[in-house]
């Protein structure tokens, strides 16, 4: 207590250094690379402590990797992740104190059977029954890439924490039981009606002359409401300056080069679907016309040979590659014949008129 109200007492002192740290701290990060994870200022590999189970930032790195390669920096990602470390933890807790888990059979039933998890039905690019049993097969063939074998590990952990999730709500819900005694008195409560009168006097229609509001007055109301004025955490306004991180030369480059690895991998590669999804790709489930890609190679797309990669080329401000798979030609319109038979009188003069032919 004694060191807040030092603080308390010399706030302006401690504002102006909070301002020059933040500042120190700006300017440390400009000098820097601008890929550095959080853990190159740090010291501790814990984020958070959950019921005393710590969260280990690696562990929150490589998921972020591994899930979500091209959105690393996006700290709407990161929130979302923490968020399920922290659900995670609890659910993992409260199922083992209840004694629930998820056998193998069962998680394979959620991932590849015939009512799979939401987590697979929601995850962009798992929804096609024929890639799950293509997963599926690789898996049983220990054919996985090592980079989707841990892609597809994390699926499995968000299965299971959903799973365990649905067990402990459905055991809440069926463990709540209302007595007919306790229903019949609440439908007894809501069914009973009173008549009142009351008048309304409005703190607006009172004249502040007829009012004498002593200091005595407010000791008082703050004594008599000293809850409402304790504040849990000690707050600091602050002023910032926001810079935008523009990728260098350097940091194109860079991306480049890799780009061009994995351009190489997606050639070789004998599953396109598998490789795609662990890249967090899309794959394009209807056939696509010239108007409906990227104009940018529009015309490469639809002269090279089909198992061609073109790229990599900059749409909507990402390196991208695009694999032919398949090319095939289809009419545009048709041609048919009809005849219209009128109702009434007028159809059955013309259907006898028909019966000749």
């Amino acid at each position: 207590m004694a060191l807040i109200q030092k603080i308390r007492e010399k706030s302006g002192l401690v504002l102006a250094l909070m301002i020059l740290a933040i500042a120190s701290f700006i300017a440390m990060l400009i000098t820097q690379d601008s890929n550095r994870n959080w853990s190159d200022f740090s010291n501790t590999t814990t984020v958070a402590s959950v019921n005393g189970n710590n969260l280990d930032l690696r562990e929150m790195e490589r998921t972020v990797e591994t899930l979500f390669p091209d959105r690393a920096g996006d700290l709407n990602v990161r929130n979302a992740l923490f968020n399920y470390f922290v659900e995670n933890t609890l659910v993992e807790k409260e199922a083992q104190a209840l004694g629930l888990g998820v056998c193998k059979d069962e998680l394979l039933d959620l991932e590849f059977g015939p009512n799979p998890s939401p987590v697979i039905t929601q995850t962009p690019g798992l929804q096609n029954p024929e890639q799950l049993a293509q997963i599926k097969q690789a898996i049983q063939t220990n054919q996985l890439p090592p980079q989707f074998k841990a892609y597809w590990a994390e699926i499995e952990k968000q299965v299971v924490k959903e799973r365990l999730q649905s067990k402990i709500s459905s055991m809440i819900y069926r463990a709540i039981y209302t007595p007919s005694w306790l229903a019949d008195a609440t439908e007894k409560a809501n069914g009973e009606t009173v008549d009142i009168e009351f008048v309304r006097v409005p703190f607006d229609r009172v004249e502040d002359k007829d009012v004498t509001i002593t200091d005595e007055d407010y000791k008082n109301y703050i004594n008599d409401n000293s809850a409402r004025f304790d504040a849990d955490e000690e707050s600091r306004q602050i002023e910032y300056v926001a810079f935008d991180v523009i990728p260098s030369e350097a940091d194109s480059a860079k991306l480049r080069e890799k780009i061009y690895k994995t351009k190489s991998e997606f050639q070789l590669t004998k599953n396109d679907t598998t490789f795609v999804t662990a890249y967090n790709g899309e794959i394009a489930r209807t056939p696509l016309t010239k108007a409906q890609v990227s104009q940018v190679v529009a015309d490469s797309l639809f002269s090279v040979p089909v198992g061609s990669i073109v790229g990599p080329y900059i749409d909507a401000k990402a390196f991208v590659l695009s694999k032919v798979l398949e090319r095939r030609t289809s009419p545009d319109s048709v041609r048919s014949r009809h005849i219209l038979i009128r109702g009434g009188a007028e159809a059955m003069k013309t259907a006898d008129s028909l019966k000749i032919f």
